[in-house]
């Protein structure tokens, strides 16, 4: 079934997460958060470009304009939350922007936006509410669209349905198999997948 890309959006990233929230709780919190960056860098990386802007130094002003991060903080929350989750699986600590001290902490006590926190034993923290953080990205998507929508690299592609898909094929021995006569090719990870589901990317 061909989805909008709004629909694609609900169904790929936000029923997934608030059915991870309901069944893990806290525990999970870490998943939203860094997803949640791979959906800002493409809602922020557009608009900037479209405004004519350099990405590096134009990020914390859209930050602010687009998602509500307070300017202050902003290259410090993209540099500890989206570097820090993507780069080893949690937010960076310690010296950061050349300032010494900061730490992080997240928690559903705390607001959707990064706030700057004082704790007497931590010292300077960041601190956010994962969860709506992340309903908070996806929700400013309904603002823009486009961004959605966008057919270059980034066009969003199609998943099919449960019943459609066949099962990855593995290599037994060398030997290529085959399932319901579908002939099959090997990937670069040795599973075969059926030709017809491949994406275009994979030779």
């Amino acid at each position: 079934m061909n989805k909008s890309p709004d629909q694609k959006i609900a169904d790929w990233f936000e029923k997934p997460v608030k059915h991870l929230e309901k069944t893990y709780g806290p525990d999970a919190g870490f998943i939203p958060l860094t997803l949640s960056f791979a959906l800002v860098e493409r809602l922020l990386t557009h608009l900037i470009v479209k405004d004519g802007k350099c990405k590096k130094s134009a990020l914390p002003e859209y930050l602010h304009k687009i998602l509500g991060v307070d300017l202050e903080i902003a290259a410090i929350f993209w540099n500890m939350y989206r570097d820090g989750t993507m780069h080893c699986g949690q937010p960076y600590s310690g010296k950061l922007m050349g300032e010494r001290d900061w730490g992080w902490e997240i928690s559903d006590k705390h607001l959707a936006l990064p706030q700057k926190l004082e704790n007497p034993e931590m010292g300077k923290l960041i601190a956010i509410n994962p969860w709506e953080w992340f309903y908070h990205v996806v929700q400013t998507y309904a603002q823009h669209p486009e961004v959605a929508s966008l057919t270059d690299l980034r066009k969003l592609g199609e998943i099919g349905d449960k019943e459609e898909s066949q099962p990855p094929i593995f290599r037994n021995e060398g030997n290529i198999e085959h399932t319901n006569k579908v002939q099959t090719t090997q990937s670069q990870t040795g599973i075969y997948y059926p030709k017809s589901l491949q994406h275009p990317g994979i030779q």
